[in-house]
């Protein structure tokens, strides 16, 4: 009896534990079923109110005493409020004010910048499917739309960068003020574009580069720095072969080159590429590598003019210029983007098209300010226009293939060298062409030079000269008088010595990236004179 009842009991106990197992498994399987809805759920909404279909918010913050005074003493630390958005009422909102040199502005200021963290205090709780959210009070861009239409035309071209919509904010019973209302850089934002959404987020705090302790904004990763630091000892790394192989090890390469890229196209003064400055970092645990994301794009293309290959201050992009080919990948992509992605007419009809949906809205709370918008919109197309069109400029500068496409006036040719007994003139030679001539009285090196600006290629520089009496002297650059270039330094093969009747003469080079090259006429000799034909002078693209 004893045994049939231990038995009993042993099954019973068995039955208890497998049903308890069971519960356990359909409860653990009902919260992942939960939090994965919930997800899709705050992604859903997100995207909504990231849609850029003219998304306008309505909605009032309520900041009390004890936390304005709190913001007053430390303006970046978080202090609770609440936030009213119709008949939704959110408590205990973390708020901090926002903005750097240019764009802060303290509590009392009739318009601060806000970022406000709904889940801060409490966990779990969302606006629109996201914890945390900016209001830019876009002090520095009256349009409103600068970071709307560059972030559109980062993602364009596969860089990540944060979305906006756009609201109209009361805070207490000040009056109430249009915003800027921006996507904050949290996990939701970074598994868009990365394979795992938990990696380390680097935030860049004074215009510090990637060789220095950046502030850790998010992330699971090892928090001593060790990923920042293989990026920075690739960039340290002198010799071009290793560094371009460790770089590509601890860099999204291609996505960087994008991203500067753009950076120069839209003038981005204040970014990482010219004052490194402005940017996030995104180690993505999935693949290793980091990317660089754009940050407060709201000044830009006010120099319409900058450099397609302009000087450059952030470690990696100086880095990109030293190694031949990320330089000439550099140049190709620039292009690529501006071609693809850069389109004054797709990009100043987006912004037609955010105006004209955002504009009755506006009209609801403030007609003035609606039309006020509309009208400064126009600044911002007409800045897209202008900066395409240097663009085209540039490119076509750098493109030159034929005299026909370049005019070299002679008043464009500077004297050089001939300080030991050289004449230079421009003179009408006895059959009419027009010349540059130099006349070597004793031994001189003298030239006459000029600059142009070429896109990479291969290329062969010509023109026609004569020469009389001309007792050369010959050196590491050349022999009595011929034609070259600054690029190449070899010795020339062209010359011409004692007397010679017209006669081409040619000159090959190559250029890896766009630039400034020095077109040389030169004389390398005792005695003699030599005339350059203004008129024939050549450059062929090969």
């Amino acid at each position: 009896m004893k045994v049939i009842f231990y038995t009993a009991l042993f099954q019973n106990l068995l039955f208890k534990k497998i049903a308890y197992l069971l519960f356990l498994c359909l409860f653990c399987s009902s919260l992942t079923t939960k939090a994965a809805t919930n997800k899709e759920n705050y992604v859903s909404e997100m995207n909504q109110l990231f849609s850029g279909d003219g998304v306008l918010l309505k909605f009032k913050i309520e900041v009390p005493e004890t936390s304005a005074a709190a913001l007053r003493k430390d303006p970046k630390k978080y202090a609770p409020c609440v936030v009213t958005e119709g008949d939704r009422v959110y408590t205990n909102v973390a708020i901090h004010l926002k903005g750097s040199a240019g764009s802060f502005r303290g509590f009392d200021d009739p318009k601060p910048g806000f970022t406000l963290n709904f889940s801060y205090f409490r966990p779990g709780q969302r606006f629109h499917g996201v914890r945390k959210i900016h209001l830019n009070n876009s002090v520095q861009d009256p349009t409103f739309l600068s970071e709307f239409i560059c972030g559109h035309l980062f993602r364009s071209a596969g860089v990540p960068a944060t979305r906006v919509a756009h609201a109209f904010v009361q805070v207490n019973n000040r009056p109430t003020q249009f915003y800027v209302l921006k996507e904050s850089f949290e996990k939701e934002f970074f598994s868009q574009f990365f394979g795992s959404p938990d990696g380390n987020a680097y935030g860049e705090s004074g215009g510090i580069d990637v060789d220095a302790p950046m502030h850790r904004m998010e992330g699971e990763g090892a928090n001593d720095w060790s990923d920042l630091k293989q990026l920075a000892n690739a960039v340290r790394e002198r010799d071009t072969n290793k560094c371009y192989t460790m770089l590509n090890s601890i860099l999204d390469v291609d996505r960087f080159i994008s991203f500067m890229a753009i950076e120069v196209m839209l003038c981005h003064w204040d970014g990482y590429t010219f004052a490194r400055h402005n940017y996030r970092l995104y180690h993505d645990p999935s693949n290793g590598k980091f990317t660089f994301i754009p940050h407060d794009l709201d000044q830009m293309m006010n120099d319409s003019n900058v450099p397609i290959v302009p000087g450059v201050n952030g470690l990696v992009a100086q880095t990109v210029y030293r190694i031949p080919e990320t330089k000439k990948r550099y140049v190709e992509r620039f292009e690529e983007i501006f071609v693809n992605n850069f389109r004054p007419e797709d990009l100043t009809n987006r912004i037609d098209t955010i105006v004209s949906k955002l504009k009755p809205k506006i009209a609801e709370v403030d007609k003035n300010f609606a039309q006020g918008f509309e009208n400064r919109s126009r600044d911002l197309k007409q800045r897209i226009i202008n900066r395409a069109q240097s663009i085209d400029r540039q490119f076509a500068s750098m493109k030159l293939k034929t005299a026909s496409d370049m005019i070299i006036a002679p008043e464009n040719w500077k004297k050089a060298g001939g300080e030991s007994g050289a004449q230079f003139d421009i003179v009408k030679d006895k059959d009419g062409r027009t010349a540059l001539y130099i006349k070597a009285n004793s031994s001189t090196t003298a030239m006459w030079k000029t600059t142009v600006k070429l896109w990479q290629g291969n290329y062969l520089f010509e023109a026609l000269a004569r020469c009389e009496n001309v007792k050369p002297i010959s050196d590491e650059q050349g022999e009595g008088a011929g034609l070259r270039t600054s690029v190449n330094q070899l010795k020339r093969e062209n010359k011409l010595i004692n007397t010679s009747p017209w006669k081409k003469l040619e000159y090959q080079f190559s250029i890896d990236s766009p630039q400034d090259v020095e077109l040389i006429c030169e004389l390398r000799a005792l005695t003699g004179e030599v005339w350059f034909d203004v008129g024939s002078f050549k450059i062929y693209k090969k």
